[in-house]
This record gives C-alpha cells, structure tokens and sequence, in this order.
C-alpha cells in the first residue's frame, strides 16, 4: 500500500489537504469491515472522498497501491 495518513492528517488550515480525524476512518467498530474495489466505486470507505469530483478517482490502482 502507498497509503499516506501524514497527508489524511494534515493539521487543520493546512493548504491544499483537508484535515481528518483517525474515527472519520477507522469507525472502531469491531466487525472489522473490509471494503472491495465495488464498494469503494458505490462510494463507501474511500470511495467517499475520492469519487473523481472531491478528489482524484479510485480507478487509478497505481495512486494507491505499489
């Protein structure tokens, strides 16, 4: 994975990245819920954000996997 939180977690007024906290990810629910490629396409997980608009799209593998 090449999956950054130091860019996801950004200090609020930080220019050009939103700021998060770690629950608006990691939900603490214990189901310990894995999202697909599919779910993230319908939205969900990542999906929420980078959706092409908000951010860049999810059907780029390369910008989020080695």
């Amino acid at each position: 994975m090449v999956f950054s939180h130091s860019k996801h977690l950004a200090k609020k007024g930080q220019r050009g990245t939103p700021a998060f906290s770690c629950a608006g990810c990691h939900t603490g629910n214990k189901s310990k819920k894995h999202y697909t490629m599919d779910d993230m396409y319908k939205g969900q997980s990542c999906g929420a954000c980078h959706n092409g608009e908000r951010s860049f799209g999810v059907d780029d593998c390369t910008l989020c996997h080695r």
